[in-house]
């Protein structure tokens, strides 16, 4: 299975280096292959960051709320297949 690289928030709220595998995009989703990412030091502050919509507890979340890169993967069922390798920015 492929990996990537991220930084993600240890329990403690701190950032670690770690290697994840690369998600697989469900229906209707897309796969964003990051080139550079902007964060903020008070994204560990924000509630979804700790915590998920439903209010259970997180942990382990890759921070970076702005980014740039390329559609890297289309699911079945994900509308406008022709930016498969397009360009994105947030």
């Amino acid at each position: 299975m492929p990996e990537m690289k991220a930084m993600e928030f240890t329990d403690k709220l701190n950032l670690q280096p770690v290697t994840r595998p690369v998600p697989e995009p469900k229906a209707g989703e897309i796969l964003i292959q990051v080139y550079a990412t902007g964060g903020t030091p008070t994204e560990k502050l924000w509630y979804t960051t700790s915590h998920y919509a439903d209010g259970s507890t997180r942990s382990k979340a890759i921070p970076g709320h702005e980014f740039s890169g390329i559609v890297a993967g289309l699911a079945i069922l994900a509308s406008w297949p022709s930016f498969l390798g397009s360009k994105t920015r947030s």
